[in-house]
This record gives structure tokens, sequence and C-alpha cells, in this order.
């Protein structure tokens, strides 16, 4: 194809490692008559080498994916495509984000969420009305209005029947089903029961956990570290935390003591 007169009217144009890079033009749409912006996919020399035009085109990855979107009568559809053009992620999708550390991508479509791979091959299926990071494995989901965790075969790791799952921390996540909070460890195993009225994420070992309106400290195993006796506590650093007993506020140690 020859080199395109419009190139040096582009609305942005951004260089990548593979050589090609998205740029805009404004068209006129022959029905509506309205002024419509346009991407394609030239290379240095002002050749356009992938001629399709995508309502949207961003840059390639590190993976030779590049982000492109259709608008399919009032609907935006999202896809992947490779310096070919060729479609390595269908253009289906209501939602795509980019591919995570492990290759993995963030779709929604027909208002479930999912992951699909690099092939396009959705390896974890598109049947969670939420999903939230992918850390270490693991993936928070929400399913029925109930949230827990998967990993990247789709495996329960944490079972999907809590009100609210925080991230884990030091290998523990809090856990609340209705106004009671737990923990559980890695494997879904409950290792403090849900008895409190709050837990915050462990740190150095420790969570600040409220219990009959007083804060005080647990340990990894529920076991009660400085006692339920502050009015309000904060997490541990550099081996001291913040305690509130009336309007006062004062520091403590892990043993409990005045700092």
């Amino acid at each position: 194809m020859e080199n395109m007169d419009f190139f040096n009217n582009e609305k942005r144009n951004t260089t990548n490692s593979k050589g090609l890079t998205p740029v805009s033009r404004e068209v006129t749409n022959k029905q509506s008559g309205k002024v419509e912006t346009k991407w394609f996919y030239a290379d240095n020399s002002k050749k356009a080498v992938i001629p399709q035009e995508y309502d949207r085109a961003e840059p390639f990855n590190a993976l030779g994916l590049a982000l492109v979107r259709l608008d399919k009568d009032t609907n935006e559809r999202y896809g992947f495509i490779d310096p070919t053009g060729r479609e390595a992620v269908p253009i289906i999708y209501d939602l795509l984000f980019p591919f995570n550390d492990l290759g993995f991508a963030n779709a929604k479509r027909n208002g479930k969420w999912g992951y699909v791979n690099q092939k396009g091959e959705e390896i974890i299926p598109l049947e969670y009305s939420m999903t939230e990071f992918f850390k270490d494995d693991l993936v928070k989901v929400c399913k029925n209005n109930q949230w827990g965790y998967i990993n990247h075969r789709n495996e329960v790791v944490v079972p999907i029947k809590y009100d609210w799952v925080w991230s884990f921390s030091e290998g523990i996540v809090i856990v609340r089903i209705g106004e009671m909070h737990g923990a559980v460890n890695l494997v879904g195993e409950k290792i403090i029961p849900l008895n409190f009225e709050f837990m915050k994420p462990f740190h150095t070992g420790l969570s600040a956990t409220k219990s009959h309106g007083k804060w005080g400290y647990l340990d990894s195993h529920g076991d009660v570290k400085i006692p339920f006796t502050f009015d309000d506590a904060w997490n541990f650093e550099h081996g001291r935390a913040q305690v509130k007993v009336d309007s006062e506020f004062y520091f403590f140690d892990a043993e409990g003591k005045k700092r």
C-alpha cells in the first residue's frame, strides 16, 4: 500500500519496539455526516502496514500485541491484534485490560468478567460479576454477591461464600460474613473464627482487631497478643503501633508496653 498523505496530520504518533505506530486521522461518516477519529498502524516510512481502521488503537506491548477497539453499532468492542493485523484476542469484549505478569488479561463480556490469555483463550471463564487484581497466582472474585479467591486454573482457593474478602497480607486474608470478621490462610483454611467486629490486615504478625467495642491485637493463630482495651488501634510499624484511649493517643510495642 502506498504512503498515506494524511499521515502528517495524525493526532498522535507513538513509536514502539515493533516499528509500528498507531496513527489517527479525521474522517467524515458517510451516514451521519459527523467527523470521527479513526486509527491505523504505520511503519517508520509512513506506510500503512495495517490499513484496518479502528476506533481506538494502542501501541504494541512487549508481547507483540496491541489493544484495539471497534465500535459496532452503539457498542464498543475490544481485542488484541498482532503486527500483521490478525486478531490474537477476538475483538468481541465489552472491556479488556492490559496483560498482567502472568500473561492474562482481565476481560468483560455480557456483564461477566474473566481472563483471556495471549492466544485468545478464556483461561478463566467469564462467569464472575466482578474480579479484582491477580497477584501471587490468586484473583479475588465475586459471584452471586459472594466473594472468594481462585487461582489461574479457575480452582477455588478461598470459598466464594463471604460478604467481603480483603487482600492477602502475610499469607492471611481477612474475611467477613454479615458484620463479623475472621481470617483464612492461602489454602482457604479458617484460622481465626468470624467472631470479631473488625480486623485489619496482618502486619508484622499482628492484626489490629475490634471486639465488643474495644481494640486489641491478635496473632496469626487467633490468640490475643495485646488485650482489647483501646478505643482505636493501627498496624505496627518499626516495632510499635499507635493506639487511642479516650481522646489521647499512645504508642505501644508488640508486648503491649507503652513507648
